[in-house]
């Protein structure tokens, strides 16, 4: 059985970023704003990390992949990760 085309989940992808950022930020937002901050953070990483996925299978075996291709990316992977560590690190009280 062939795996899922990785383009289909790109508007389930979509709908679903904002519904979870609204959710994680909500779980916690009573609580400590610190807290609502990081979650809001993490989530939207959470959903460029997904997003940065899809990008890469879309490119799978692609020799032909160019290099605008390869940073969009790894800017929804890599960059992403790292900025949003940077980010917390950085607001940590």
């Amino acid at each position: 059985m062939a795996p899922p085309n990785p383009l289909l989940l790109l508007p389930a992808l979509a709908e679903d970023r904002g519904r979870v950022e609204s959710q994680l930020r909500l779980s916690v937002q009573a609580e400590d704003p610190f807290l609502t901050e990081v979650a809001g953070l993490l989530a939207a990483t959470i959903a460029r990390l997904c997003e940065g996925q899809v990008l890469e299978l879309q490119h799978t075996f692609d020799v032909g992949r160019t290099e605008e291709a390869y940073l969009a990316s790894i800017d929804g992977k890599t960059a992403s990760l790292l900025a949003t560590a940077c980010r917390v690190g950085g607001a940590i009280p």
